[in-house]
Order: C-alpha cells, then sequence, then structure tokens
C-alpha cells in the first residue's frame, strides 16, 4: 500500500513532488530575474511575486490558508494596534539603536539619504 497523505499532515490531499519540484523551479526563476533584470516588475524587488505565485499554488493545491497555520484575525481593531506598534517600534530601534551602532563600526559619519 502507497501512502499519498501528504507530509504536512492534511487529511485528503496527495502528495505532489512534481509539483512542488515547479513551484520551486518558477520560485528561483522570480528571484534569479528580479535580482538579473532591470525591469519595472521587479523595482520593489521579488518577494511580492513570490508571494503572489505562493498564494495561487496554495489555493490551487486546495488546503487553503488554514493549513499553513493562517486564519482570520479575532480582532481586527487588535492585529492592526499590534502591527501599528511592532512597525514604529521597529523604525525606532532601527534609527536610533541600529544605525547610530552601525555608523560607530564603520566610519564614524553618518550616511547622506537626502533627496535634494
Amino acid at each position: 500500500m502507497v501512502d499519498n497523505e501528504a507530509p504536512s499532515g492534511v487529511r485528503g490531499f496527495a502528495a505532489k513532488p512534481l509539483w512542488a519540484s515547479v513551484e520551486l523551479l518558477l520560485a528561483v526563476a522570480v528571484i534569479v530575474a528580479g535580482l538579473s533584470l532591470p525591469i519595472v516588475i521587479f523595482m520593489v524587488g521579488a518577494a511580492p511575486w513570490l508571494v503572489a505565485i505562493g498564494a495561487i499554488f496554495l489555493w490551487w493545491r486546495g488546503p487553503g490558508l488554514r493549513a499553513i497555520g493562517l486564519s482570520r484575525p479575532t480582532s481586527l481593531l487588535h492585529t492592526l494596534m499590534v502591527g501599528l506598534v511592532v512597525g514604529v517600534g521597529y523604525q525606532l530601534v532601527g534609527t536610533f539603536a541600529v544605525e547610530p551602532a552601525i555608523v560607530r563600526l564603520t566610519s564614524g559619519k553618518l550616511p547622506d539619504v537626502s533627496l535634494v
């Protein structure tokens, strides 16, 4: 008897190593294209395209977002507040702790990042 159950433990979905190989090759191709081709669609990098491709293949395979541990938040307001606090905290730590530490370890002078 051959066990075709997915290794993730999702019942009713057979493992498809050929499609997994196709998905992996497509992801590698997108990363290589994003790094080497100066095309407008890769201006923000390859990450948004990888997320889109991953979502399409996840939808196509059928198990859905719950199979990979994602679900709707219980409270949208709580989720937005946590995101806001984490985002502001990340920016503050980067600006006032990480960048000065990098400056002290390297040149000793903050780089000019102004647009003018």
